[in-house]
């Protein structure tokens, strides 16, 4: 399925960083996506950390992420989509290089309150101040059949910037 995000800038809030966030996912997955159109809404809340070694260029933040999706039409045949997520990351800037470790948690609602989750490692590079290459894998930890969650995974991605 393809995903379109329209993040607002973050605002201070104390030692956090807070942006809002809206989600469009379309469903072009075929057989292996959720055949469902979705929308969804989301809180971000990142804190930064002194970085060890105190080297220029390199910092390390923590970020929270609260969002909740829902499918609002598609395929009728298809399971419909109803679920919380809480995701929770570790993220090592060094220059234009990152390292981040991940915990991606779920609530799915159409499972009556099923929880699973997913644990994430990923590698990226910024080309430029707009472009940025990275690869992430990815495994369940608990919870098989969660909406959002998943067995494996190996993406090789590239992003752009506005």
């Amino acid at each position: 399925d393809s995903k379109v995000r329209y993040r607002s800038k973050a605002v201070p809030s104390g030692s956090l960083g807070v942006s809002t966030f809206i989600e469009a996912t379309f469903p072009t997955g075929g057989d292996r996506g959720t055949g469902k159109y979705q929308l969804s809404a989301g809180l971000t809340a990142t804190t930064p950390f002194p970085a060890p070694g105190a080297m220029p260029n390199h910092y390390v933040r923590f970020t929270s992420q609260f969002q909740q999706v829902n499918s609002v039409a598609g395929d009728e045949t298809r399971a419909d989509i109803n679920y919380t997520k809480l995701d929770l990351s570790l993220r090592d800037v060094f220059g234009a290089h990152w390292l981040k470790g991940a915990v991606n948690t779920r609530v799915d609602w159409e499972q009556n309150g099923k929880t699973g989750a997913v644990g994430e490692v990923e590698y990226g590079h910024r080309l430029t101040d707009e472009w940025s290459v990275w690869v992430l894998a990815g495994g369940l930890l608990w919870g098989e059949g969660v909406k959002g969650t998943y067995g494996s995974k190996l993406m090789i991605g590239v992003d752009r910037w506005f």
